[in-house]
């Protein structure tokens, strides 16, 4: 009896034991799933959230950029008559148009029918043409088409005479000259130049610039080294200005005679979200241009010129030695900074041999630094055994000798990043009060 009266005993105590092993293997296992669970949010977290992000920017970029395009108005759209009234002090005002482009007809083009819509009279229209004896130029030329003879004074072969400068006796005739000029973006195109002699001749004639506003094709980034002498001097070769910042700028900062300059803003213009209202379609191979200009007079390097990448390929004659694992290796260097690359090969007929390399595509410049990249492209050439020589536009085109000479390695690639990056910075500093638009400028430092 006392034996069985202990195994009842010892029985609970059996099955307890049991029930806590099995509670605890649960435990265990409960544990282990949570603990998989958890691994598999993380892993999932890390493979799917920038994917998430880049969904949720794109909507909202989307949206922001619609908005804009329904909203988005250039200064010619806004220009009324009210405000050249005001400006000149006189209601039946003469006016000037200072354009980028050749009009097309002998009413003076498009530009010219939209101001006359608003009541505008446009007795002369000025266009800048660039000697072609140079690539990069500080002298401007310009045809002018006068409507009080309905005729152009244009400029022709057999007629040298019929330049014209843009100085003090234009603005004889006129109360205010309009300045409606796609800007490029980038020093070397002579936009620079174009202000300054409008800014001159306003200040010399005391008569007022009215800037009509338009977008830069190259975004907000300010990169590049800057002009220390010419008429360009104070500028980067990237400045990220719209053309109205651009006059701003170098009116109160650039030019000793101080012009009476008045800006026609754009309305909801945003620099990173360019609408194609604001900016017209330039993009791929058109954008790589702002960055193979920069190579062109750099020998032995084509750039395609006339090929189906003109002016939009990196590229070495066949005859020199250049392996193709060294342009696979500069193609994922590119690729890294923003610039889509293919290989390709071409006859240039010009100077009667084959090239191959990279033809480039662009298709954000705001993701692109085309200094930097130009700087890299030359490096690693050097640096492959590709012998380079420089004619004297490529410093010319930069604004400066310092990118040959460390090239050349006579500074030191600290020397020449410690130079362009200061250089930048004074140059925001003194810009800053010239912005117009939100956001502001970035500059890409070296």
């Amino acid at each position: 009896m006392l034996g069985m009266r202990g195994l009842l005993r010892e029985e609970p105590v059996l099955i307890c034991k049991k029930g806590m092993v099995m509670l605890r293997g649960l435990r265990h296992i409960i544990l282990q799933c949570v603990s998989l669970l958890k691994i598999f949010f993380v892993i999932s977290l890390i493979c799917f959230l920038p994917q998430v992000l880049f969904f949720v920017e794109r909507r909202r970029d989307g949206a922001l950029k619609e908005r804009l395009e329904q909203e988005f108005r250039l200064g010619i759209e806004l220009l009324t008559q009210e405000m050249v009234q005001e400006v000149t002090q006189s209601p039946k005002a003469s006016v000037g148009l200072l354009t980028h482009n050749m009009p097309t007809s002998s009413e003076g083009g498009i530009q010219v029918a939209m101001l006359q819509q608003k009541g505008i009279t446009v007795n002369k229209v000025a266009y800048p043409v660039k000697p072609e004896s140079s690539a990069v130029s500080d002298a401007l030329t310009y045809m002018i088409y006068d409507h009080r003879i309905d005729a152009w004074r244009m400029p022709s072969k057999e007629a040298k005479e019929h330049m014209y400068a843009l100085d003090a006796s234009f603005f004889n005739d006129i109360d205010l000259l309009l300045v409606d000029v796609q800007d490029s973006g980038m020093t070397y195109h002579a936009y620079v130049q174009l202000v300054m002699q409008a800014l001159r001749a306003s200040a010399a004639a005391h008569k007022p610039i009215m800037v009509l506003d338009r977008p830069n094709l190259l975004g907000n980034k300010v990169e590049g080294p800057v002009k220390h002498d010419g008429v360009s001097q104070g500028v980067p070769l990237r400045y990220g200005m719209t053309i109205g910042e651009l006059v701003q700028y170098c009116n109160s900062c650039l030019s000793d005679a101080k012009a009476d300059v008045h800006v026609v803003a754009m309305q909801q213009y945003h620099r990173k979200v360019p609408s194609a209202a604001s900016v017209p379609v330039q993009k791929g191979k058109e954008y790589a241009h702002s960055l193979c200009a920069l190579l062109e007079h750099v020998a032995p390097i084509d750039v395609g010129a006339g090929s189906e990448y003109d002016r939009a390929a990196i590229l070495l004659p066949s005859s020199v030695q250049f392996p193709e694992r060294c342009w696979y290796q500069l193609q994922v260097h590119l690729q890294q900074m923003g610039v889509s690359c293919a290989q390709y090969r071409y006859y240039n007929k010009h100077k009667r041999r084959f090239c191959r390399g990279l033809g480039l595509q662009i298709n954000d410049m705001q993701t692109v630094d085309s200094f930097a990249v130009a700087l890299t492209v030359l490096d690693f050439f050097k640096k492959n055994g590709v012998r380079l020589s420089f004619d004297p536009l490529f410093d010319t085109t930069l604004g400066t000798c310092k990118v040959r000479e460390y090239l050349q390695e006579k500074v030191t690639r600290e020397e020449l990043c410690r130079s362009i990056n200061q250089d930048l910075e004074h140059f925001y500093r003194k810009a800053f009060g010239s912005f117009l638009y939100h956001p502001l400028p970035q500059v890409a430092l070296l």
